[in-house]
């Protein structure tokens, strides 16, 4: 199998402020926010207004899910400290939450009002809570798959 990973040799477990680019692109391809949307978000399918709610449903679920798989996967970038930090569930439902208004917006003056455009906001929730979970979850295995590579080679 090969390995893209940094070259330096690590005596321990990396962190999640020692990843690269390349964790990070493994991390989220492991997510298939798509599938996971469509799983969230079949109650909807068979709701009265089937169509409309089920793509609002889908649209405000993938948009949190990919943001928030994201901020899983790669932890947060702040100015004048380390050069990652981990995030809370907290901080992450409040960071891809503030975004709900805008990603949802479309769904506005969607009738039924204001059911369609809660709806979207509803699942965005829903799809950011689980993105972050996976996110975390799939760089997790990320490295700890990393570590137990190496620990086999030396």
């Amino acid at each position: 199998r090969k390995r893209n990973f940094a070259e330096v040799v690590l005596t321990q477990r990396r962190s999640l402020n020692e990843t690269s680019d390349v964790h990070w692109k493994q991390c989220e391809s492991r997510v298939n926010s798509r599938q996971e949307c469509t799983s969230i978000c079949q109650p909807e399918r068979n709701s009265i207004q089937r169509k409309t709610m089920h793509q609002a449903c889908l649209h405000g679920c993938q948009m949190a899910h990919v943001a928030s798989t994201a901020l899983g996967c790669r932890g947060k970038e702040e100015p004048k400290k380390s050069p990652r930090t981990e995030v809370s569930e907290e901080d992450a439902m409040q960071e891809i939450g503030v975004m709900a208004f805008d990603h949802c917006s479309k769904f506005q003056g969607v009738e039924p009002k204001p059911d369609v455009f809660a709806t979207c906001r509803k699942y965005h929730r829903a799809g950011t809570k689980q993105g972050f979970r996976m996110g975390t979850d799939a760089m997790k295995n990320v490295l700890d798959e990393e570590w137990a590579g190496i620990k086999v080679e030396q």
